[in-house]
């Protein structure tokens, strides 16, 4: 089993994008190298505004990536893979809450 430095953690809240007592900002918190996919509008989600933002993300990312997504992101993070097979082929995981 490989370490998580191995990996580029993206986080993907739902709508609302994960208030400060939520578990993902909680896990931020516990681990500063994960990253959380900023979206330009928390409360107005629209596929072809969110899933950009993610494929630059991942493409962005130095490491194989892991998503943690919650919500509404396991929503997106499921379209997307089948939408962005490319970009997809470089996320390692997906924990999808």
């Amino acid at each position: 089993m490989r370490e998580l430095t191995h990996y580029s953690v993206l986080v993907l809240p739902g709508l609302g994008g994960a208030g400060e007592d939520h578990w993902q900002t909680h896990w931020e918190r516990a681990f500063p190298d994960f990253v959380r996919v900023q979206q330009a509008d928390w409360e107005n989600a629209a596929y072809d505004d969110w899933a950009p933002r993610l494929t630059e993300a991942v493409n962005s990312a130095p490491r194989p990536v892991v998503l943690v997504a919650h919500s509404l992101g396991t929503s997106l993070t499921m379209k997307w893979s089948f939408d962005q097979p490319a970009a997809a082929k470089k996320v390692a995981g997906a924990f999808l809450v």
